[in-house]
């Protein structure tokens, strides 16, 4: 079993935890005696060679003797069986070296094909996957489906078969999906929508059974979907996936009619054109006699976005139960509709949210927070007049105080109905006004500068900007320069247009700004400042350029701030501009390495792409080499998507248009999250885009980037 495993330099090798070292120990120990100490070693040997799906070099030299043990371990065979299937998987194993891996499995997968007659059924479930990952013929698959009788192996073989022989298998999947037992219809049912081949007459009401049975694949066998509902939910067609949805919404069974309803919601997630045909669907569970289908029908209008607008003054019908069931543990239709209602921005929430706070429940119904919308702003104001008029202090007043709180800048307008309700609620009341930036009388440079001599940075920038005086500026930053805390680069930052003023901090600062980027973030953040301020004290681009150089190349969050920092030095550098102008007559200076820094960056995994690119097209690169990153960034719905559109429109990005056509009207969606769902968080952006093609398609062509 163990010929040549010696013969390998395991130590030159890694996997999870480092060098490999331990492997030969590792494998040997597997095929031991001992059961349990077996058993351990085939859990270090999961966790180190194939650790949450990655693969490494020493996995592919494990491979002969893993599968050696698959065959003739005395212990958890099934259990190697899986590790080889997994490590040829494409859904399961990951990394670098995962090709390699998988063509060490395929080079020794003919010994897998006997434990398909394995005496024990848990083995040959586990050969039936571990075979179906190699490429071998399809007809060994077949073979043992038409004579297998354990269930498990069953169920995996059809999934097996599925995989290796779409067309030659579909004629005993579809029989399979009338028959019992429920896991190899299920498994059949997955494997005919895996490949998109329809089911049967009669199969509709045959797999909701197996729905209400909640079974489930076995884990190998899962792909990013782990519930048979949600894979099938997401990636049966839309026939088949509107008549099985139907079929369970009008069910006998609740159980039937919940999961349906749970079903619909989360295909409206995934498709935009799922909601219009299927949220009709869901209105008669509203008022369903069963509470967890009509729990599940409201949580789906939840996440349905504007289709569910139709349904809002049920909704609000719900939700006007709240009251009664505010304290409730567990999540209630009358608690999701608020949620629901908030969502569609609809002030009826307010109400019975209202009427729980006054009979004394502090906290909001479960939710990611409450969007903000003019009409339930208009609807908070005018129920904080009335409480204020009825001189009504209490639980309602403070729950709407501090929700206008909540929503900070966007909620300036309902200052002054906050300061009328501060005799009911002062502490709420000042704590709200604080947060939505409400008007205070100014203080004096006096008190300024009182409260500049306890430390407050903010207070001493003030009087700077007042009196042009830094001393107090410079007398609170000297000693925290000296010895830096944690939030030393944020008073840096507050200081930073103060500037010209702080030039006796240089010297302490130049120690931050050595030209090479720190290794953590806090660092990071603090040479930013740093030579933020260096910068404008001095005037000299020279001395924090290469460190500005060397965060961009770092990389991560905190270049973010170093492209705003390099774009304020080509602006304020008549050198360092006109080098960037004419690059190639400055071969030699450190521009070349600054925007090779910055073309770094345009990475759709760089959380300063945006700001980079913005920057990289002012100096002069060409816009298509840009598009890609910005557009893959807008795929992905990553956290500067918004940004990304926007500036492809502001250059004029007409090499964009085809791929943002497609992204606006393709039927996936785009988004996976949002505050406010992801229904509606991809609804607002498939608007954007169409706004964003709207826009570039008008561009006169005079006006268009030239092509390269």
């Amino acid at each position: 079993m163990f010929d040549r495993l010696d013969e390998i330099n395991w130590a030159v090798l890694n996997h999870a935890y480092g060098n490999a070292d331990d492997v030969p120990r590792l494998l040997r120990a597997a095929a031991g005696p001992d059961e349990h100490e077996a058993g351990a070693a085939v859990g270090e040997l999961y966790s180190s060679l194939f650790h949450q799906g990655s693969v490494y070099p020493a996995t592919a030299a494990a491979v002969p003797f893993l599968i050696r043990l698959a065959v003739a371990a005395p212990w958890h065979r099934a259990g190697l069986v899986l590790l080889v299937g997994g490590l040829a998987d494409p859904y399961q194993a990951h990394g670098p070296t995962a090709g390699s891996v998988r063509g060490a499995v395929v080079a020794g997968g003919a010994a897998l094909v006997p434990l398909l007659a394995d005496a024990d059924p848990g083995v040959r479930a586990a050969a039936a996957y571990a075979v179906a990952q190699t490429d071998g013929p399809a007809e060994v698959l077949l073979d043992r489906w038409r004579v297998e009788d354990d269930e498990r192996a069953r169920a995996s073989l059809a999934l097996a078969i599925g995989l290796r022989d779409p067309a030659g298998s579909a004629t005993s999947l579809r029989a399979a999906v009338l028959d019992p037992p429920l896991s190899v219809l299920a498994a059949a049912a997955v494997a005919l929508v895996r490949n998109g081949i329809g089911w049967p007459a009669g199969a509709i009401g045959r797999v909701a059974e197996v729905l209400e049975d909640a079974v489930e694949l076995d884990h190998p066998w899962q792909r990013q979907y782990a519930e048979v509902s949600e894979e099938l939910a997401v990636c049966a067609d839309d026939g088949l996936a509107d008549e099985l949805l139907g079929t369970l919404v009008r069910a006998e069974s609740s159980a039937q009619r919940e999961i349906g309803a749970w079903m619909i919601g989360r295909r409206c997630a995934v498709y935009r054109s799922a909601p219009a045909r299927l949220v009709p669907l869901l209105g008669p569970l509203l008022h369903d006699p069963a509470q967890p289908v009509r729990l599940a029908a409201v949580a789906a209008l939840r996440d349905a976005g504007a289709a569910a607008d139709s349904y809002a003054d049920d909704l609000a019908h719900i939700a006007a139960g709240f009251p009664a069931v505010a304290g409730a543990a567990a999540s209630t239709p009358e608690a999701v509709a608020i949620v629901a209602l908030m969502r569609a921005g609809d002030p009826r929430w307010l109400t019975p949210v209202g009427a729980a706070w006054a009979a004394g429940h502090k906290a909001f119904p479960p939710h990611n927070g409450i969007p903000f919308d003019p009409r339930v702003l208009a609807a908070a104001r005018q129920r904080l007049r009335a409480l204020v008029a009825a001189g009504a202090p209490g639980g309602e007043l403070d729950g709407l105080v501090t929700l206008i709180g909540w929503w900070r800048g966007q909620a300036r307008e309902a200052d002054e109905d906050l300061r009328a309700a501060r005799s009911l609620a002062a502490d709420s009341v000042r704590d709200a006004l604080d947060r939505i930036g409400a008007a205070t009388p100014e203080p004096s440079v006096e008190q300024l500068r009182h409260w500049a001599k306890g430390g407050h940075v903010r207070s001493a920038v003030e009087v700077w900007q007042r009196t042009g005086d830094a001393t107090e500026l410079v007398s609170i930053l000297q000693p925290r320069v000296a010895e830096p805390d944690s939030d030393l680069d944020a008073a840096l930052r507050q200081a930073a247009d103060a500037g010209p003023a702080l030039g006796l901090l240089v010297p302490g600062l130049q120690r931050y700004v050595h030209g090479k980027a720190a290794r953590n973030r806090f660092s990071r953040d603090l040479q930013v400042a740093a030579a933020r301020i260096i910068w404008r004290a001095t005037g000299d681009a020279a001395r924090v350029l290469p460190t500005v150089t060397a965060l961009l190349a770092a990389g991560r969050q905190p270049a973010v701030a170093a492209v705003d920092l390099a774009q304020e030095l080509i602006a304020g550098a008549p050198e360092l501009a006109a080098a960037v102008a004419d690059p190639a007559a400055h071969t030699d200076s450190p521009v070349t390495d600054l925007i090779a820094a910055l073309r770094g960056l345009v990475d759709p995994a760089a959380d300063a792409l945006v700001p980079a690119a913005r920057l990289l097209a002012g100096i002069g690169t060409p816009i298509a080499d840009l598009v890609p990153a910005l557009v893959a960034v807008i795929e992905a719905d990553e956290l500067y998507c918004a940004e990304a559109l926007e500036l492809i429109v502001d250059l004029h990005a007409t090499d964009a248009l085809p791929a943002l056509t497609t992204l606006a009207e393709r039927d996936r969606r785009i988004a996976t999250h949002g505050s406010n769902g992801v229904v509606r968080h991809d609804e607002q952006l498939q608007q954007d885009l169409r706004a964003a093609v709207a826009r570039l398609a008008s561009v006169p062509r005079r006006d268009r980037p030239p092509a390269r």
